[in-house]
């Protein structure tokens, strides 16, 4: 009768993982259940991968092929369906796939910010590398402990953190070119406070090279739309608007008609991501990153570039499209 981990794990009622870990003689299995287990699999006859040295048994087979996957939740919101952004269940799927793929297990932890804590995947030492996903915080990096990690999209500045993320930069100077194009000169960047990390200010300086570009005026607002009110009187004095990303420009949108402004009519906008979760009524022209793509090149780089790549201030800038909806036209005369 063959024997497997599987046989092994049931007659000891304990996990298969907990057998693997024994025959591989992870540091942080206790000492007298790797001891039980090695000897179990002697009696069982399971001998394809261990090797004698008098007393002690030592484990020959390859280590597991294992990444983490660190998908952030807001401290403050709390508990949410983190899939619900289009952007974080696109990119979660092409790296699970990628990763199956290649033969390489994932193992996904959702870890809130603000926490001081230690991510399991960490304490455990169970993977070779952490993608992270999601509104991360910068010190998240000291309590990785020196695993190998990888920005996936969002991306906070930090020395040694390589990151795939969109083409944000050009991707948001195409929007506003689009503006520009249609005849818009008075044109303002609205941007959410709350969300400020990097990805959105390379957003409004793809903006601002537009609009230099053509020797515009521009106008760079942040505001904190969870606490601020929405800031209308300033909408009110341009023709077009550039949002940082989708989320926020349905925000303004519905702010916008209930105020009783139309797209494009009176005011034209265009955002960044074109996520359909988003489109309920009067889709809003945006440029949309090739997410697949972007999840699939993080887990190639992950699994395959050396060390030293996966621990310098490496950055991918993945390309998109702009997708044109009804809110832009020409502005009124």
């Amino acid at each position: 009768m063959s024997i497997n981990q599987q046989k092994i794990a049931e007659a000891l009622d304990v996990s298969v993982m907990t057998v693997s870990r024994a025959l591989r003689d992870h540091p942080d299995l206790a000492e007298g259940t790797r001891e039980m287990i090695l000897r179990k699999a002697e009696e069982m006859g399971y001998r394809k991968h261990l090797k004698k040295r008098g007393k002690r048994v030592e484990v020959e087979e390859k280590p597991l092929r294992r990444m983490g996957i660190l998908l952030f939740e807001d401290e403050i919101i709390g508990q949410r369906d983190l899939f619900k952004s289009g952007v974080v269940r696109s990119i979660f799927l092409s790296i699970q796939k990628e990763c199956q793929r290649l033969g390489v297990e994932t193992v996904v932890e959702v870890f809130t910010t603000g926490s001081s804590e230690v991510p399991m995947l960490v304490r455990n030492r169970s993977v070779s590398g952490i993608f992270l996903l999601g509104r991360y915080e910068k010190s998240i990096m000291e309590r990785l402990e020196g695993i190998p990690a990888m920005a996936v999209s969002n991306f906070v500045g930090h020395l040694g953190l390589p990151r795939v993320v969109a083409d944000n930069f050009h991707g948001m100077c195409e929007a506003t070119e689009h503006l520009i194009g249609l005849g818009h000169e008075r044109i303002l960047f609205l941007g959410d406070q709350q969300g400020r990390a990097q990805i959105f200010e390379e957003r409004s300086f793809g903006y601002l090279a537009a609009m230099q570009k053509h020797g515009l005026r521009s106008e760079v607002l942040f505001f904190d739309r969870r606490h601020e009110p929405m800031p209308l009187k300033e909408i009110e004095k341009v023709t077009g608007i550039v949002c940082s990303n989708d989320s926020l420009a349905y925000k303004v949108q519905a702010a916008m008609r209930a105020e009783g402004v139309s797209l494009p009519d009176e005011c034209s906008m265009v955002s960044f991501d074109n996520i359909e979760a988003y489109h309920n009524e009067g889709a809003i022209t945006s440029y949309e990153p090739d997410w697949g793509l972007m999840g699939r090149m993080a887990a190639e780089l992950m699994n395959a570039s050396p060390l030293s790549l996966l621990q310098n201030d490496v950055s991918v800038s993945v390309p998109g499209r702009l997708v044109v909806h009804g809110s832009t036209g020409a502005p009124r005369s």
